[in-house]
Order: C-alpha cells, then structure tokens, then sequence
C-alpha cells in the first residue's frame, strides 16, 4: 500500500514495477496517480500498466460531454504492438471534483468492477448522439488527419518505438535500481514545471 512521503507524492512500499514508473511518467494528475496506487485493479487495467504490448503515447485528451456535463472525459491512448492500431480508453473524473475515478476500457480477462467497466458502457452514457464515436481504436492515418501536429508527432514516435521494441524481441528487463532512478527523474522533472 503506498504512503505519502515529504513532498506528498505517494511513495510505494513495495518493489516497483515499470507499470508504475509509466503512470508517473504519463500525463495523469497526482489524484489519478493516487487512485492508481489505491485502487490495484484500476492500475491494471489500464493499457499503460501492459507496456509489454502497448506504448503509451504519452497524451491524454480531456472533454466534457452533454451527456454528462458535471464529468470531465479523459481519453488517453496506447499503440498495441500485436494488432498495430492505437486503442484509446476513456477515464472519466466523477464530478470534475478529482477525487473519484472510473476507466471505460475491454479487458481480455472479462474482469470488471466498481471502478473499471467495458468500454460499452461508456458509449451507453456519455456516447450517445453519436459522440466519441469511433474512438476507441484509431489509426495512424486517422491520427494524422486531424490536424494537430503535436499529436500526430507523437502517434509516428510511437509506432518507431513500438516497431524497434518488437525486432529487438521485446522490451529488456529492467533492474529495481533502473525503475526507482527513472521514477525520480520524473518527480524531479515534474517539480520543476
């Protein structure tokens, strides 16, 4: 169970993994990061968390929907190396008040629960009319289309490192040394924003 420490992130307890390292390292508030470590299965479900398969883009795209107009929608995507197409789950701040969150996503395990549910019960209550349409896998042509550089830069940065990471023959292992230097680069990077 993670503590919070001096500087009032919270500190893991037990070994590091490089799930945890690619939350920190994400867009995420330090709320969605907290619920992370609170909520194990919350953490495991999200695409980022499976970086054997996925890359993160490293981008999260926020929105609000008629539907629902008090949440604030939170799409974030990942490139699957298997099906190579970016899938995109949705991570909705209950209220906008950040301190409840739910993931809408498809896990191969059938496994849901309070906080994580099939991604078909997102398009239920904030799909309807037609939005986010669609969005749930995209390509990189897709992604290209829209318009927005910094975006489409890094969709073709992904797929790079994607096609580099599977004709290495994966991602190599890294030592806990590795994880916690890398996690304290990106606290510090963090702090000096």
């Amino acid at each position: 169970m993670p503590s919070k420490g001096q500087n009032g992130r919270y500190m893991l307890t037990d070994e590091l993994c490089i799930a945890d390292v690619i939350i920190e390292a994400m867009p995420f508030s330090d709320e969605i990061i907290a619920w992370c470590h609170k909520h194990p299965e919350f953490k495991e479900a999200l695409k980022v968390s499976n970086p054997d398969r996925f890359y993160a883009l490293g981008m999260v795209l926020t929105s609000s929907t008629k539907n629902v107009p008090s949440d604030l929608v939170i799409g974030f995507m990942a490139y699957d190396m298997t099906t190579k197409i970016f899938k995109q789950d949705f991570m909705i701040d209950m209220g906008n008040r950040h301190q409840e969150f739910m993931l809408y996503t498809n896990l191969p395990s059938k496994q849901y629960g309070k906080y994580v549910q099939h991604i078909k019960q997102f398009y239920a209550k904030y799909g309807k009319n037609g939005d986010y349409a669609d969005t749930h896998h995209v390509s990189l042509d897709y992604i290209l289309s829209l318009g927005n550089d910094e975006l489409s830069e890094r969709a073709a940065r992904t797929v790079d490192a994607s096609a580099r990471i599977v004709s290495a023959g994966g991602r190599r292992h890294i030592s806990q040394e590795e994880l916690k230097q890398t996690l304290d680069q990106i606290r510090a990077a963090k702090v000096s924003l």
